[in-house]
């Protein structure tokens, strides 16, 4: 409820996992949350999506953005809006 940091020290203690989880998704937000990009896109890009597509694919764009791969995100971007994913008007 607002404890960012207090999340945080409870989600750093969940073990690494290679599984598309709630758990999962929180740890990354969090650590997106916190501006720590090389957490979020170490836990990222070690999940096997399984549930909610969209948010993984985000969560891969941003990380090749932070990586300095303009050409991976533009790719990834063209394949959101070639599925209709363009409801994030703030991510876009």
């Amino acid at each position: 409820m607002g404890d960012l940091e207090g999340a945080s020290a409870l989600l750093d203690r969940v073990p690494a996992t290679n599984e598309d989880s709630q758990i999962a998704r929180l740890v990354v937000q969090a650590a997106l949350l916190r501006g720590d990009p090389e957490t979020a896109c170490s836990r990222a890009a070690d999940i096997a999506p399984t549930s909610d597509a969209a948010f993984w694919a985000k969560v891969t764009i941003y990380c090749r953005l932070v990586d300095g791969d303009q050409e991976g995100a533009s790719l990834g971007l063209a394949l959101l809006r070639d599925q209709g994913q363009t409801d994030d008007e703030a991510f876009f």
